[in-house]
C-alpha cells in the first residue's frame, strides 16, 4: 500500500477509508460498476467473465479465523479469502471494468479442513430459494444477477465461465432477451434433441 500511494500521508487515507465503519463494500463496488456501465455504451457485444480466485494469508502476522481467514484448501492451516469477480469485456477484448464482486471466508466444518461459506450482496434475494444457504454455488447466480442490472440499451451481455458453473439452477435463471450464457460443461445433460444428450448433440451441430 504504501508503495501505491507514493507517500505516508495518502497511506494513512488509504488506511482510514479502509477503517471507517461508513464505508462498505457495496459502496466501493458501486463506482466501479458505475463506470463499468458507463464504458459499456456503444458496445454490441460485453462478455461478462466470471471467476473465482484464492486469497492466500496463511503467513500473515494476523492468520486466524478471528482475524476473518478462513480455509482455502484441504489444509486446515492454509488461510485466505476467497473472491468471486465478473469482469465486463468487449468482444475485442478490451478491459470495461467490474460489475459483480462477491467475497467471503469460509468456515471450518467439524472434522474437515475445508469450509464452507458465501458471499455477500445485494442481487442475493433474487435468486435466493429452497436448499441454497450457505452453498457456495450461489455465488455464480447471484454474479449473474448482479451483472444484467442497468446494462445499457443496446448491449448484448454475455456470462462467459468455466466448468465450475455447470449449474442447472444457473442456466434455467430468467434473463433479458439481450442477455446470454457461455459455459464450458462438465455435465453430459440429456438435452431436447434427437441425439438426447448434449456432447452428441454439440458434435453433430459441429
Amino acid at each position: 500500500m504504501p508503495q501505491a500511494s507514493g507517500d505516508w500521508g495518502r497511506t494513512k487515507a488509504a488506511y482510514r477509508l479502509w477503517d471507517n465503519a461508513k464505508v462498505s463494500e457495496e459502496s466501493i463496488l458501486e463506482g466501479h460498476r458505475s463506470s463499468a456501465l458507463e464504458r459499456m455504451k456503444g458496445h454490441n457485444v460485453v462478455l461478462a467473465v466470471q471467476d473465482t480466485t484464492d486469497f492466500n494469508f496463511t503467513h500473515h502476522r494476523a492468520k486466524s479465523e478471528a482475524a476473518g481467514f478462513g480455509p482455502i484448501s484441504a489444509h486446515e492451516h492454509v488461510l485466505g479469502l476467497k473472491l468471486h469477480t465478473t469482469f465486463a469485456v468487449s468482444g475485442s477484448g478490451v478491459p470495461l471494468g467490474v460489475l459483480d464482486q462477491q467475497s467471503w471466508a469460509r468456515k471450518k466444518e467439524k472434522g474437515k479442513g475445508k469450509g464452507k461459506g458465501k458471499g455477500k450482496g445485494k442481487s442475493q434475494k433474487a435468486i435466493a430459494g429452497k436448499g441454497w444457504k450457505g452453498k457456495e454455488s450461489l455465488r455464480w447466480l447471484k454474479a449473474q444477477v448482479g451483472s444484467e442490472l442497468d446494462v445499457p440499451e443496446g448491449v448484448k451481455l454475455v456470462t462467459v465461465a468455466d466448468r465450475e458453473s455447470d449449474i442447472y439452477e444457473l442456466m434455467a435463471l430468467e434473463r433479458s432477451e439481450n442477455v446470454h450464457v457461455l459455459l464450458r460443461v462438465c455435465r453430459d445433460r440429456k438435452v431436447d434433441h434427437p441425439e438426447q444428450k448434449l456432447k452428441a448433440a454439440m458434435t453433430t451441430a459441429a
